[in-house]
């Protein structure tokens, strides 16, 4: 992406719960950083938010046990 993103493992040092509710629902302009505020319902977002504040502390193994303990995606429409 060319803006590049914002990088996201800090963040949660950097901003508050409610500002990083807020960038990731509405996205950073003129960056790689979209608004997921237009797929995603506000409960998505604040879940988004409190894996953001997680992640500083999440060892790399319980970030792949998370992720192999997911569900599969419902299909859009579903």
């Amino acid at each position: 992406m060319n803006p590049s993103p914002p990088y996201l493992l800090d963040q949660s040092r950097r901003w508050t719960p409610n500002q990083l509710f807020w960038i990731v629902r509405n996205g950073v302009k003129m960056t790689g950083m979209p608004a997921w505020g237009l797929t995603q319902s506000d409960a998505e977002v604040w879940n988004l938010v409190a894996f953001l504040e997680a992640m500083p502390d999440l060892a790399p193994a319980d970030y792949q046990k998370m992720r192999t303990e997911l569900p599969p995606p419902a299909p859009k429409g579903a």
